[in-house]
């Protein structure tokens, strides 16, 4: 320690200097593209632009905040496209260009050029599609309109932060090994993935050696590279005048290749089922327990819906009887959705954590709410609590910026009617017992069923 201090007494040191920065986060702009069409979705005050590279943009103005625009731009197309020799270098592709930066900016430089501005635009490549999304206010609008253009044009290979993060990664990794929780959701990630490499997303730290620098920002460029893959959505305070010239300079001017459009790729992930597992880590004497529900189904919008209300009203009847008449759980939450990635497929879960002597007792106390449920449906004063609880949420979100923003690519995702966002409150009223009934009926059964127990190690 002595030594190292001398040695520091020796240095000759330089005062820091603070880093000249570009006045201009893009010096030279890009040639811009233009307008070709915009038509109004009357019903929900939605204008569709399309521009001359061929991408969709739709824009919801509103006046919910002076000072708030939300908006996402997504893709299909995710790691699935890729094999398996690239998954660890795919998975990490999004969160390289994150903690690389963009054009000639790394993460700091931006962070000093956007002091003072309400800006966020963050790049995300997941399993099935890709995106980038954030948030910003009409006055900042525009150096947002530029960094969403660098970050489908630009991004930056900065191999010293690349190396800093990695290590960073692995320090952090290497702690969390021993850690019961960590290792408890590790092996649940691979007995839910089913041993499938490609759902595998808790790793350990040399794992992170197989992430190959250059071929994940190959990858990046692969999946944003190509504007035709997307479509943007903005909600807020937008004045469309002002916004249309945005739109042609930074994201009209985006490459774009109609011809060359990508779908995601099935990959096989499925959980397994009909089977029960059991993890023992750590010494203290807690349980936890999940019943995980999954298969494949066709998609049907009054079933998802259904099924969301399952989850809330069995997660009410679960509180009553685990918690506050058998007084085995702090808590316990079920839930429950239906989507069309890889295929069109339903998943549900009841969890809760337990001590070790209680788990048969409060298993088969779940499945008794659930067999009451499936013989007899909700009573309706639990269905009325559930409707009279998304009654006033609905009121609320129908006020949100973020709210309409998630709803307008979920509209295009899923492939249903516009109208659907006005059937919010028509929705409430014609859920019935019945649907909740039938629905566990369907889904909530043995055979369907992944058991996860967990125990303290013997």
């Amino acid at each position: 320690m002595l030594a190292l201090f001398e040695e520091v007494d020796n240095m000759i040191l330089s005062p820091y200097e603070e880093k000249l920065l570009a006045e201009n986060l893009i010096e030279i702009l890009p040639q811009p593209g233009k307008i070709e069409e915009i038509s109004t979705i009357e019903s929900i005050e939605v204008s569709e632009i399309t521009l001359s590279n061929g991408v969709k943009v739709f824009v919801k103005s509103t006046d919910f905040k002076n000072d708030e625009i939300v908006f996402s731009a997504i893709g299909k197309g995710g790691v699935s496209v890729y094999g398996d020799v690239d998954h660890y270098s795919a998975s990490y592709a999004g969160v390289l260009v994150n903690i690389m930066g963009i054009g000639d900016f790394s993460p700091s430089d931006l962070r000093k050029i956007l002091a003072g501005k309400s800006v966020s635009v963050t790049p995300n490549i997941g399993t099935y599609s890709q995106n980038i999304a954030g948030f910003t206010s009409p006055k900042d609008l525009q150096t947002t309109m530029q960094l969403i253009h660098l970050y489908f044009t630009q991004p930056r290979k900065d191999r010293e932060l690349f190396e800093v993060y990695m290590n960073n990664q692995k320090t952090q990794l290497a702690s969390a090994q021993v850690n019961p929780d960590y290792q408890f959701s590790k092996q649940l990630n691979r007995i839910i993935a089913n041993g499938n490499l490609r759902a595998m997303s808790i790793y350990d730290p040399e794992d992170l050696d197989k992430v190959d620098m250059e071929r994940g920002l190959e990858i990046y460029a692969d999946r944003v590279g190509n504007a035709a893959n997307f479509e943007f959505f903005f909600t807020g305070n937008i004045n469309l005048v002002t916004f249309k010239p945005l739109l042609e300079q930074y994201i009209g001017s985006l490459p774009s290749d109609k011809s060359n459009t990508d779908q995601f790729v099935d990959m096989g992930i499925r959980a397994p089922r009909g089977k029960t597992e059991t993890i023992e880590v750590g010494i203290d004497e807690k349980s936890q327990v999940i019943l995980y529900f999954s298969g494949e189904t066709e998609y049907d919008r009054k079933k998802a819906s259904s099924i969301s209300y399952l989850g809330e009203i069995l997660t009410i009847k679960l509180i009553e009887t685990l918690r506050e008449e058998i007084g085995g759980v702090y808590g316990v939450g079920a839930n429950g959705s239906l989507g069309i990635q890889p295929v069109g497929n339903f998943s549900f879960s009841i969890g809760f954590p337990c001590s070790p002597d209680m788990v048969d007792k409060l298993i088969d106390a779940a499945w008794a709410e659930v067999r009451k449920i499936q013989e007899n449906g909700p009573t309706e004063e639990d269905l009325n609590k559930v409707k009279e609880t998304r009654r006033i949420a609905l009121e609320e979100n129908l006020k949100r910026n973020n709210y309409w923003n998630g709803q307008l690519s979920a509209i295009r995702t899923f492939g249903i009617p516009w109208e659907v966002l006005l059937e919010g409150r028509k929705s409430i009223d014609e859920m019935s017992v019945e649907r909740i009934q039938n629905v566990a009926k369907e889904f909530l059964t043995k055979e369907n069923l992944l058991e996860i127990r967990k125990y303290p190690k013997r």
